[in-house]
């Protein structure tokens, strides 16, 4: 029921080697068959969420072809620099998935969220 977009999947985990990550990528069945994301230990500089949307294969899809209009990256990049602000605000989350996230020409709606907390951390 959401608009059209591109479809994107925003995600955090908690590793054991590196402490909170969080990955971007490509939404929909393209993140299951192509596995096209990029990630980066937490939290996250002002440049990073740039750098890591271009990394992806899949860019292409976000600047816009076959007479598409470029997707809102800029919303995508204010959207990670704020769940990365979140992960470091609530240590108490284990794992965040936004997925999808469609963007759009302007803006972008963050159609699911599932959040697991830590074992034994009440709610926020």
């Amino acid at each position: 029921m959401a608009k059209q977009g591109v479809e994107v999947i925003i995600g955090t985990k908690y590793d054991d080697q590196f402490g909170p990550v969080i990955m971007f990528g490509i939404g929909g069945i393209l993140v299951e068959v192509l596995k096209d994301v990029s990630f980066r230990v937490l939290p996250i500089t002002r440049k990073a969420p740039n750098k890591m949307i271009r990394e992806i294969k899949s860019y292409p899809i976000l600047t816009g072809v076959r007479g598409k209009k470029p997707a809102d990256r800029q919303a995508i990049c204010k959207l990670l620099l704020k769940v990365s602000q979140m992960i470091e605000a609530y240590s108490m989350i284990q794992e965040m998935d936004l997925n999808p996230v469609i963007v759009h020409e302007k803006g972008l709606t963050v159609v699911d969220v599932r959040i697991l907390l830590k074992s034994g951390e009440g709610g926020v």
